[in-house]
């Protein structure tokens, strides 16, 4: 092994780590981005690089914001198509929609993005670049630095 490199102040590091985040968000949202190319599928981009795709997007006067708490019915699952999530369980009368109280960080930060693209009753799938989920961390199945995909349905939208 060499040493690329030595900081001397905490700083340094802080100020390297969110460099070579950035490089390796670009990377993501560039595999995301030729992934939907591939697939003809038409997604907005919202600026911090998270794909949305709005199937409805819902009632437009009660739309997602910090002021609400979201009650979502989700399937999570990889690019490569395999499911790790989901609370959408046809069968199962005990499936319950999961609250996400929007704005205080209690849900990955592509969440927070892409839902707030929609309103109450709206259904669509949001692409998301790894550092905006669980980035160099390893979750249950999920390997490090994976883009994730969520189909979200937004089963009710009030306020806090």
């Amino acid at each position: 092994a060499e040493i690329i490199n030595v900081f001397t102040d905490v700083a340094k590091v802080d100020e390297d780590y969110k460099a070579e985040s950035e490089i390796e968000k670009k990377k993501e949202v560039a595999a995301i981005k030729a992934y939907l190319a591939k697939n003809k599928i038409s997604a907005v981009e919202s600026p911090e690089g998270v794909f949305v795709v709005l199937k409805e997007a819902g009632d437009a006067t009660n739309k997602v914001d910090t002021t609400k708490i979201a009650s979502v019915y989700y399937k999570g699952y990889t690019i490569a198509g395999e499911t790790f999530d989901t609370n959408i369980k046809p069968n199962d009368p005990t499936a319950k929609p999961l609250d996400v109280n929007i704005g205080t960080g209690s849900v990955i930060p592509g969440w927070e993005i892409g839902l707030k693209y929609f309103g109450k009753g709206g259904k669509g799938t949001v692409y998301i670049p790894a550092m905006l989920a669980y980035g160099p961390q390893a979750n249950g199945s999920i390997k490090p630095y994976s883009n994730l995909v969520f189909d979200l349905e937004i089963q009710d939208v009030t306020k806090k």
